[in-house]
């Protein structure tokens, strides 16, 4: 499936001044994370890849071009993952908005992809980790949101998927 095909998959997305993705790419109980070098109050700290999404993109091609970006994992391979919109953060302060998605890798052609040398702009270094053992240089959050993107399903509340929670239309 190319990313232009993706579009009718997608959550629309509504006029706020940022929109932006997190992406976690699970193989069993591990996840690819980036050991960001930017904005200064992440650095060094682990978290999901993600950013901003380009005017007019939608949701899943954002954050599969986000992952190739700063991963080096194709966007070719990245396509054919089941995404799961599981959940968005809305910040009212900033007026800004960001979609988590997660999909599972299945197969062991994971770990041929991985460089820890990729070439991303200076945005940081990918990492593999263990989500049962995370490293304590991770962002808070992860330590829920990871276990929450994993297994989406056993949540015991109501995720919101398509509508922000502050929305009232």
């Amino acid at each position: 499936m190319r990313i232009a095909e993706l579009r009718t998959a997608n959550i629309p997305i509504k006029n706020r001044s940022i929109e932006s993705t997190l992406g976690f790419v699970f193989n069993g109980d591990h996840c690819l994370l980036i050991q960001k070098n930017r904005p200064d109050w992440q650095k060094g700290s682990l978290n999901g890849i993600g950013g901003k999404l380009e005017p007019g993109e939608y949701v899943i091609p954002g954050v599969i071009r986000e992952i190739e970006e700063e991963t080096g994992y194709p966007s070719s391979l990245l396509c054919r993952l089941k995404w799961n919109h599981f959940t968005q953060m809305y910040f009212e302060s900033s007026n800004a908005r960001m979609h988590v998605l997660s999909a599972e890798w299945t197969g062991l052609d994971f770990w041929d992809y991985y460089d820890p040398d990729v070439d991303n702009g200076g945005e940081g270094t990918p990492v593999i980790v263990n989500i049962n053992n995370l490293p304590n240089n991770c962002l808070p959050i992860l330590h829920w949101l990871i276990p929450l993107s994993k297994r989406p399903k056993t949540a015991p509340w109501k995720m919101i998927n398509s509508k922000d929670p502050l929305d009232i239309n």
